[in-house]
């Protein structure tokens, strides 16, 4: 019946060529005149569609070269017990790590540059082989094997599947207007994330900090996939752009990834589109915990497949499932130290089940192989600096460089006190059990932003259904990881943006308890409908909602304006968002390396950097400098040739750094040369020779 209907139409098809081709030919002339019409008010050349098509271009070569080259790595581990769709995930988790793994070995062997950015994905596609694309057409044809008539399987059968979907896509498309605008990159993305990157691709390689920087000595997962951005043959408003398209590929990532997790938190249940329950987490929109450029919410897509490696290797202990454990485990460690939120609970949950299948031995070559894949951060902080977590274990490494008296100046600074307790243990504990309970109540964020719950409340409120619920054992075990989380995060370091690492796992452990409260009854059913729709309205607020005293608009409103440029006619200055250097960068020659005095930023530099921000690095400290002499060869043997400063000199602070101002400010008077104003600042050359 089909292939008669089939050969009906390709007749009537054959019939009418001529017509066919006429038509076509119309249609594409119609296009032509409609952008000659369109052009001569806002011509095609100034449309931000086609820089965006190109960056998810790249986005796409991205994601293809990952899941590629993970599916090659995870076939080659062996791990046959896995579904077609934990497979996939798990694929392209691997493959993320051995996308960023080799930026880190090219970085180490000056390979940044044009010819990597495009060489890189294609190599790795390249070395996936055949296999992969096979695996990928079998991903395709399944799609289509499950329902009658052909319809993929992943599409909503049920008005609630179709609800959730709906939700999952205003989710994305409401997270993605906000990603579109370069202002949504936050502070810490244009202080480190972004800065970092931009350093290596203009140094053509991963060096170290002469200055000891103690934030470029963080783990750099994230800052590593930013770099592949940044060496584009690009503007910088492209490189931003990118690396803010290569996080929201992750975090797209990151939704399916919860329908996975919960398919074993409740086995017999259907779960589609479960991921749309990350929207009900507003901070998700808010700045500073949003999409951000940051790494936030690239160590959060670590999450779930973490936790399905885990799954796996408890439920049949072997070394390739333990293998397999080491690698997620690895993409969560090199990206942010957050990352002990999810491996302390999940590496208790694996020492009990080993020892209790007498396959603890196990644990050797796990750690061996997460000792390995992590040795790109601990190894090069050990050769850079000489402390493998540098400054942390100062105390026991002999850290360089590290100046008389820096560890003193990290309190406050690197180690922000406010979000950290110093009292003993017993005390932090006591201190810390009621915040299991508050803290999605609560906010702990700086004084700056919007003092509203924003995190957690269904996942807080939702935890009063767990004795009530049957066949809960597996749910209970997640929530129970997740409070040890929360437990960790507030002994450490208790801002609230951290908590973005257990995203996920808290997002699943909401889907599933409301499917048991669901299957409870109808009365249970309204009230968890009120709660969520409660949830729902409370939060469609904070997307229009800005969370900062110095952000006084919305990012979608920010969007707006950005895109409203192009429509006024003002095409360059849509690209102007980091234009901080712009007048430095024009005196500057290309081989100079500037000192930023008290700069939090070096993003759009193009120069190297050094930084004398008190309390960040290990090299400098003017007060114990004192003299001009001194800082111009402290300064000299950094290897810096200008210096740029504020006009206006910092008189806050205590004593000694008034007088550390003081001296930088009697320095730089005598130790330079060729003084230029540029707005808001001094720019002057390092002299030759050192004064008396």
């Amino acid at each position: 019946m089909l292939s008669s209907l089939k050969a009906a139409r390709l007749r009537r098809l054959g019939s009418q060529p001529l017509r066919a081709w006429l038509l076509t030919f119309a249609l594409l002339a119609a296009c032509v005149v409609f952008a000659d019409q369109v052009g001569e008010s806002y011509p095609l050349r100034h449309w931000l569609f086609f820089r965006y098509l190109k960056y998810w271009a790249y986005c796409g070569a991205f994601a293809c070269a990952s899941m590629v080259s993970g599916l090659r790595l995870v076939a080659a581990l062996g791990c046959s017990a896995l579904t077609l769709a934990e497979n996939l995930f798990l694929s392209f988790a691997c493959g993320v790590l051995l996308f960023a793994l080799g930026i880190f070995a090219a970085g180490i062997c000056d390979l940044f540059g044009p010819v990597f950015f495009f060489a890189w994905p294609v190599l790795l596609c390249a070395a996936g082989g055949f296999a992969p694309w096979r695996t990928l057409a079998r991903a395709l044809r399944q799609l289509r094997s499950d329902l009658p008539g052909g319809e993929p399987s992943i599409w909503p059968r049920t008005p609630f599947e179709v609800a959730r979907a709906a939700l999952v896509g205003l989710g994305i498309l409401g997270i993605y207007l906000q990603v579109l605008t370069p202002e949504n990159v936050s502070f810490d993305a244009r202080w480190y994330h972004l800065g970092i990157a931009e350093q290596y691709a203009v140094r053509g390689g991963i060096e170290r900090f002469p200055e000891g920087w103690y934030l470029g000595a963080y783990p750099q997962l994230a800052t590593w996939l930013y770099t592949w951005a940044f060496v584009q043959p690009a503007s910088l408003f492209d490189r931003v752009s990118l690396a803010s398209h290569l996080e929201f590929v992750l975090f797209l990532a990151t939704i399916p990834g919860i329908g996975l997790l919960v398919k074993y938190l409740i086995p017999a249940e259907r779960m589609r589109w479960v991921g749309c329950v990350l929207f009900l987490f507003p901070s998700i929109y808010l700045y500073d915990t949003n999409l951000n450029s940051g790494a936030d919410h690239v160590l959060a897509f670590w999450a779930v497949p973490f936790a399905l490696s885990v799954i796996k290797l408890v439920s049949a202990p072997s070394l390739r499932s333990m293998l397999l454990t080491s690698l997620t485990a690895a993409g969560a460690a090199l990206t942010r130290y957050q990352a002990i939120y999810l491996l302390v609970p999940a590496g208790l949950i694996v020492l009990y089940m080993l020892a209790r299948s007498r396959k603890l031995m196990l644990i050797l070559p796990g750690c061996a192989a997460l000792l390995a894949l992590t040795a790109p951060h601990w190894l090069k902080n050990l050769i850079f600096y000489g402390d493998p977590l540098y400054p942390v274990l100062h105390s026991y490494f002999p850290a360089h460089p590290f100046h008389v008296g820096a560890a003193g100046a990290m309190l406050g600074t690197y180690v922000p006190t406010r979000f950290v307790s110093s009292a003993i243990l017993p005390l932090q504990l006591r201190e810390a059990l009621p915040v299991l309970f508050t803290f999605s109540f609560a906010p702990h964020n700086w004084g700056d932003y919007l003092q509203q719950p924003t995190f957690g409340s269904l996942f807080t409120l939702l935890g009063v259904a767990l004795p009530f619920v049957g066949r809960a054992k597996r749910i209970w075990l997640l929530v129970g990881s997740c409070y040890l989380g929360i437990l960790i995060w507030y002994l450490t370091n208790h801002q609230d943006r951290f908590l973005q690492a257990l995203l996920p796992w808290m997002a699943a452990c909401v889907v599933a308890l409301c499917v048991r409260i669901w299957q409870l009854g109808l009365a249970p059913r309204l009230a968890l409908t009120a709660l969520v729709g409660l949830q729902l309205v409370w939060g469609a607020d904070f997307y229009f909602s800005p969370n900062h005293v110095l952000i006084r608009e919305s990012m979608i409103i920010r969007f707006a304006k950005h895109l409203r440029k192009g429509m006024e006619g003002q095409y360059a200055s849509r690209f102007k968002h980091f234009g901080d250097f712009d007048s430095v960068n024009a005196a500057l020659p290309r081989n100079a390396v500037v000192l930023l005095h008290n700069g939090d930023f070096r993003l759009g530099l193009e120069r190297r950097a050094v930084t004398d921000q008190y309390g960040y690095q290990g090299a400098l400290d003017y007060r114990r400098l004192n003299t001009p002499h001194a800082i111009w060869h402290a300064w000299h043997d950094l290897g810096i040739t200008h210096v740029h400063w504020p006009r206006s000199e910092n008189k806050d602070g205590d004593i000694d750094q008034r007088g550390r101002e003081r001296a930088f400010r009697e320095a730089v008077k005598r130790v330079t040369r060729h003084r230029k104003n540029v707005p808001g600042s001094f720019l002057a050359e390092l002299a030759p020779e050192p004064p008396p």
